[in-house]
């Protein structure tokens, strides 16, 4: 039985996903949606994946690594799906000075496509689309984030989490440390 699987873009289809969080916001999410309906989608960049690949979805064990939380399984791209634990590591070690947070991403990439490419292989034109969906991913889990906690209450420490990331996209504070 062939499984149906959702797209990339299931949960951001909404029209007005962007609207009302500001001018720079709308025009950075519009441009990506442009961009990213013209990249390829073949068997060799485009397929099924995790979608939502974290520190909360990994589990380690008896020196082994398990992958828990298969509910966003998409169809995406394979750099894209890669991209989201590189996204998560280092917005969780954003407070790391500029060097270090070079140090481990260096060894964390390392590692982590070591272990991927057993799985999925990565052309060179991927993987420089590292830093592309590193962008993406910020403003995307921005706009998830406050289209979540539309009317709703939140806390100052998540508001505050909002504001800096807020004004990351629309001062284009690099994501990734090497650049």
């Amino acid at each position: 039985m062939k499984q149906n699987y959702l797209d990339w873009d299931h949960d951001i289809k909404i029209e007005d996903f962007a609207k009302g969080y500001g001018k720079i916001i709308e025009a950075k999410w519009n441009k990506y949606m442009d961009e990213l309906s013209t990249l390829p989608k073949d068997n060799n960049n485009y397929g099924i994946v995790h979608h939502d690949l974290h520190n909360e979805n990994i589990m380690i064990a008896n020196k082994e690594m398990y992958v828990l939380d298969f509910g966003d399984v998409r169809r995406s791209w394979y750099i894209y799906d890669a991209a989201i634990p590189i996204f998560h590591f280092l917005e969780n070690n954003r407070h790391l000075s500029r060097l270090e947070q070079l140090q481990i991403y260096q060894r964390f990439t390392k590692q982590f496509f070591e272990g991927y490419s057993e799985e999925t292989a990565l052309s060179e034109n991927q993987l420089n689309l590292i830093p592309y969906f590193l962008e993406y991913r910020l403003l995307y889990s921005y706009l998830f984030l406050m289209n979540s906690f539309k009317d709703k209450e939140m806390s100052s420490k998540i508001k505050k989490h909002l504001e800096r990331m807020r004004l990351r996209i629309e001062n284009d504070v690099s994501f990734n440390p090497i650049s």
